[in-house]
């Protein structure tokens, strides 16, 4: 896939607020960590790497919890209608 290519869309909602479909943005994401974990650098650079990945996973994980929070709502209402 293209660097600048995404494959999530971006709306821009009547409050202004613009929403992101999340499960492509955190395929997006899961490709720059392992990209970032694939990189060869000189040992004084590792940890800023490290630190970049940490970021990322962090980000990774709320999105992930916001999908699972969703998936059971959907879940929930299945199951009772």
């Amino acid at each position: 896939m293209n660097p600048t290519q995404t494959n999530y869309k971006l709306v821009k909602g009547p409050d202004s607020i613009t929403w992101c479909s999340l499960e492509p943005l955190m395929n997006d994401i899961k490709n720059s960590i392992i990209h970032l974990m694939d990189l060869e650098l000189p040992q004084d650079e590792e940890m800023g790497r490290d630190q970049k990945l940490m970021g990322l996973k962090a980000v990774y994980e709320i999105l992930g919890a916001l999908v699972q929070e969703a998936n059971l709502v959907e879940y929930k209402n299945a199951t009772t209608h």
